[in-house]
């Protein structure tokens, strides 16, 4: 075997770490297989991960072969025996692609070389046959997923066993989302529950405001650093980011309904933000559409002032607290606001065990008598609304002072009117928020950390979110595109070879599209009969002729002969 294939690899080709992604149509590259060799002597298999999707193992085949190295070039004979540092071992690796046998990968390595070319040994030349299938297909031992098969990077040892499976999974994502893992189930047994714990290097509380107001002119999410007049606390901030807030602002353009909340025990300063479900995409595991965090609001307190200056410019359609509720109405005074019945239906059963001390019996017999199927909230009217609430009064003498003057006007105004304007079967409860809630505090481990490692991790936060939006358009991810979105749907292969303005074009247009049918079915004029009960689509003024843009005079029917 000639030298001169050993020196072109020693000078001409650049060594990869790993194999490179894309399509690999008749191509090859070297290797470093140091790792490989490690495995081997450990009696580990070899490892060449690629992302051309799942390979025939089965009919794989390896094969050593004994060359005689020539230095010279010439083919010269030997004794008997042929001198051992003359003798180098080749190994070679055939597998084919198992949904496309005409696309083969072969491995080449040597195990032993002349003393010469011993620092070669770490080098394996990985070789493509034959043109890649434009077409994904699913794992072979997917039951259930019809998602393309793309095998990922393996997870490294070395990973901190102290960080949680989320942590892990974010920081893989945000460094490179293309060779993460697939989603979080891949790592989620191999990785610890615990974060790896972080010292914070700040000073006081008043040296952690002032880097967070520094952030305002340096980061992209924190927008505003805020100081109330007579609260006596510090600054407040509002953080989100343009693409955050502009896919909120989409999803109320399109008639969702948003959730907002606020967050304790993060650190002394609470986080009130808003929540939405991204209906463009559904989670892998559940199948629901996933839960969005919006504008994010970092305060002392819960003043009417404080809430204002918040909401000033958002939008937004809620639960029920103190300050929030009237900065609500003061600013956004059009808009149809829905308490959480879920947390109305707590207070009550807990003035009736804690004010008034009824016994189990008596507690079910109220709130079944309001929140059960043929309860109060189920009036279809304000008449059959008032007659439910006078037996209840009745019924009840001790509870009727606090249903009169605590509870009665807000089921009417803020449960039972919005239910049946909007023509919503299901009762709002504000689940979402307290979803993200524990989202929160499960990205800090329970554990309060400085304020700028908390506006941090909102942010990484918030960027996961979208960078999973955006592996959803190649099927990567937690999530998948959803019913009308899937027409934006590439393979992910396909997706490798755009460039990163091309990407962001392909995100960009995602982003901004809606459901047509929705949208039209939400928005649509309807005309009432005066006559009767009838309710239909209001037509069209005019039914015109197909392909007419003329006026109706000017397009008067010509004679044909």
């Amino acid at each position: 075997m000639n030298a001169e294939g050993f020196t072109l690899l020693d000078h001409q080709l650049e060594i990869v770490e790993t194999i490179p992604h894309g399509y690999k149509d008749n191509v090859f590259c070297s290797l470093d297989n140091s790792e490989n060799i490690l495995r081997k002597q450990n009696s580990q298999a070899s490892y060449y991960a690629d992302d051309c999707g799942s390979w025939d193992t089965h009919s794989a085949r390896s094969m050593k072969t004994d060359l005689i190295y020539m230095p010279n070039g010439k083919k010269t004979y030997t004794p008997y025996n042929p001198q051992l540092e003359t003798v180098v071992t080749l190994y070679r690796f055939y597998i084919s692609l198992k949904r496309y046998k005409s696309f083969k990968k072969r491995v080449s390595w040597f195990t032993s070389l002349p003393d010469t070319l011993k620092h070669r040994l770490h080098i394996a030349i990985v070789e493509y046959v034959g043109k890649c299938p434009r077409t994904g297909e699913p794992h072979g031992n997917a039951k259930l997923s019809t998602q393309e098969f793309v095998r990922t990077d393996k997870i490294k040892h070395d990973i901190s066993l102290k960080q949680s499976t989320s942590t892990i999974y974010r920081n893989m994502v945000l460094n490179n989302p293309e060779s993460a893992p697939r989603d979080s189930h891949q790592i989620r047994n191999i990785a610890s529950n615990n974060k790896k714990q972080h010292k914070s290097t700040l000073g006081n509380v008043a040296d952690q405001i002032v880097h967070v107001m520094s952030m305002v002119n340096k980061d992209d999410f924190v927008k505003e650093v805020f100081h109330t007049e007579g609260n006596n606390k510090p600054p407040s901030a509002i953080c989100y980011t343009k693409e955050q807030f502009n896919d909120m602002a989409h999803f109320i353009k399109s008639g969702g309904i948003l959730g907002i909340d606020r967050t304790f025990n993060l650190r002394p300063v609470f986080v009130t933000n808003f929540v939405y479900k991204n209906n463009k995409v559904v989670r892998k595991e559940t199948g629901g559409h996933p839960i969005f965090i919006g504008p994010l609001f970092l305060h002392w307190e819960g003043s009417f002032l404080s809430y204002h200056t918040f909401l000033s410019h958002i939008k937004a359609r809620f639960d029920d607290e103190g300050g929030l509720t009237k900065a609500l109405d003061s600013v956004f005074p059009n808009a149809t606001r829905r308490l959480c019945t879920k947390h109305i239906k707590d207070n009550v059963s807990d003035h009736l065990k804690n004010k008034i001390g009824s016994n189990d019996k008596e507690r079910n017999e109220v709130l079944d008598s309001i929140f059960g199927s043929t309860g109060l909230i189920t009036a279809q009217d304000q008449d059959e609304f008032n007659e439910k609430a006078t037996n209840i009064s009745a019924c009840y003498p001790n509870f009727n002072t606090y249903f009169q003057s605590r509870l009665k006007e807000r089921l009417y105004e803020y449960v039972l009117k919005p239910r049946n304007q909007l023509q919503h079967v299901d009762l709002w409860t504000n689940n979402n928020c307290e979803s993200i809630n524990h989202v929160f505090r499960t990205a800090i481990n329970w554990k309060p950390p400085s304020l700028p490692e908390l506006v941090k991790t909102l942010h990484e936060l918030v960027k996961l979110e979208f960078a999973d939006l955006r592996r959803a358009l190649y099927s990567q991810g937690n999530y998948l595109l959803f019913g009308y979105f899937k027409r934006h749907q590439l393979l992910y292969q396909c997706w490798l070879t755009k460039t990163p303005d091309q990407k962001d074009r392909l995100f960009q247009k995602l982003m901004k599209d809606s459901d047509k049918s929705s949208l039209t079915s939400v928005k649509a004029k309807t005309v009432t009969s005066t006559l009767c009960d009838l309710t239909m689509p209001l037509p069209q003024r005019l039914a015109k002729e197909p392909c007419q843009t003329k006026r109706p005079r000017v397009a008067r029917t010509q004679p044909r002969f």
